[in-house]
């Protein structure tokens, strides 16, 4: 098919799409989304340098993850960050009481969710309202077996079973807990963003650029279960600040829909469209 544009997403991950790139007709873009330095690079150098030498565009999805790869593979990057559903992910109606508080812990290895249940461990559940634990998708009877038995009659365990089941998750929680990096670093933090959570993240390079610590989010030390603890029970403590919190975080969640994402792309394609026909 004689397309006019070939977009391949992380050519560097272990798929097709580094090959691809090598061979794929008329302008090619290629997006990175890892910010962290990239594992066996230098090993296969040669093959990707000339695959990213076919690449009219080269995108990142975020600041730091731009600087981590002008350093390790030298070139111009665009960045264009991510959106968000904000049809799928709207805010809950406001609710009184005890808050509802999401664990996102989606993490195969389940470190994630050992976290985040040692962090409920230590959180005085009388102040707290229904418990959700959004864990990994593949065999969430392990997730479920994880939780001990003290907690298994608060904690209701789902499995992230795509958008829709973190949307219906998150349109009930007041607070959201993001365990690990690889949850902050992917959509749920976006998407909680755009339910209207008050929402904990753990402290990594690329997080600062999507939140701003105490306005919109708390930003915690990784994997310490203290500071999270008493951050939730301060926050069920003080429906004010959890409100504030909330507010910021919807208005900041809201304000780029993937549709603003599309028109960033289609400048981006149709400049390097005209680029291609001013070449010999």
């Amino acid at each position: 098919v004689p397309f006019d544009v070939v977009h391949l997403h992380e050519p560097l991950a272990p798929s097709p799409a580094l090959a691809a790139l090598r061979h794929a007709p008329g302008v090619t873009a290629a997006t990175f989304h890892r910010a962290e330095p990239l594992v066996g690079v230098a090993f296969l150098r040669p093959l990707i340098d000339r695959a990213l030498a076919r690449a009219d565009l080269r995108i990142a999805t975020t600041e730091s993850a731009r600087e981590a790869l002008s350093e390790i593979l030298p070139g111009d990057y665009s960045v264009i960050p991510r959106g968000v559903d904000a049809g799928m992910f709207r805010p809950a109606t406001m609710r009184r009481g005890a808050p509802n508080l999401v664990l996102v812990a989606r993490g195969r290895d389940r470190v994630g969710v050992r976290f985040a249940l040692g962090v409920l461990r230590g959180i005085d559940l009388d102040r707290i309202g229904e418990v959700t634990l959004l864990g990994p998708a593949d065999a969430p009877w392990r997730t479920r077996a994880a939780v001990p038995k003290s907690l298994r009659d608060r904690v209701r365990v789902v499995p992230d079973d795509g958008p829709a089941s973190r949307a219906e998750v998150l349109a009930t929680a007041d607070i959201a807990l993001l365990a690990a990096p690889e949850d902050a670093a992917g959509p749920v933090l976006r998407e909680a963003m755009a339910s209207g959570c008050a929402i904990l993240v753990p402290r990594f390079a690329a997080v600062g650029e999507a939140v701003a610590d105490g306005v919109d989010a708390l930003v915690l030390p990784q994997f310490t279960r203290e500071p999270w603890s008493r951050a939730v029970d301060e926050l069920a403590a003080d429906p004010a600040r959890c409100g504030e919190l909330q507010a910021a975080a919807l208005a900041r969640g809201r304000a780029r829909p993937w549709g603003d994402v599309a028109g960033d792309l289609e400048r981006l394609y149709l400049g390097a469209l005209d680029a291609a026909r001013a070449r010999p």
